[in-house]
């Protein structure tokens, strides 16, 4: 009896919590994606100082990283707007998904030279993984990183420890995904 008492208060407890707002989880995670989206900004320069990126490369990157930095914010507007309704809050992470894998913002990876692919393909892989653990919470829809460049290497994608420097770089838990 003891037991079916139990079982019944923790059902409870968890249809309790499917209408918990998520809001501020998600607000947070989509503060990491700008954290990400920052950093690889910032490393341009100095990658391109260095030889790992060309001229092109920079600016190639650097558009689809404003693109998904502008994408970022829009949904950051979309979830503070969502008045914690989390299928309102689905459908912004969706549309940010959406965005980062539309064909303008592509365009921006297609032209980056062959050399330059592990790079720009660590960063891509990097705010995708963001994004994807910001739709985790609420069980929107995750994204595959798209190929970088016109013809991606085999070795292009990043190894699990280019992924944790980012991490420790940023100072995030392996919570989020890396």
């Amino acid at each position: 009896m003891k037991r079916a008492g139990a079982f019944a208060v923790l059902a409870l407890v968890a249809l309790g919590c499917i209408g918990c707002d998520k809001t501020a989880a998600v607000e947070t995670a989509l503060g990491v994606v700008g954290n990400v989206i920052t950093l690889a900004q910032d490393d341009l320069p100095a990658l391109q100082v260095a030889g790992v990126l060309t001229a092109g490369d920079v600016i190639a990157a650097g558009n689809w990283l404003s693109g998904a930095s502008t994408i970022n914010g829009q949904g950051e507007t979309c979830v503070n707007m969502a008045g914690g309704t989390g299928t309102k809050i689905v459908a912004c992470l969706n549309a940010i998904g959406t965005g980062l894998l539309s064909p303008a913002e592509q365009a921006n990876l297609r032209i980056i030279s062959q050399g330059a692919q592990k790079k720009v393909t660590l960063y891509v892989t990097a705010v995708v993984l963001a994004v994807n653990f910001t739709a985790s919470i609420v069980k929107a829809t995750q994204i595959t990183p798209p190929a970088v460049g016109a013809a991606p290497t085999a070795g292009a994608q990043p190894t699990r420890d280019d992924l944790h420097e980012i991490a420790t770089r940023l100072h995030l838990s392996p919570a989020y995904g890396f």
